[in-house]
């Protein structure tokens, strides 16, 4: 499982990365519906 408070140990540059693949994704269309993300949410997280 990936730990997912990991976020507070990174460096801006880091965190900047990961927001510009987010907005490349919903750019590009390859956004989930709200069933999609609770079903990734619960196969990667268990949440």
């Amino acid at each position: 499982m990936t730990d997912i408070s990991a976020i507070s140990n990174m460096t801006r540059e880091e965190l900047d990365v990961e927001l510009a693949k987010g907005v490349k994704s919903a750019e590009t269309g390859k956004c989930l519906t709200p069933e999609e993300l609770d079903t990734e949410l619960q196969n990667r997280f268990g949440i």
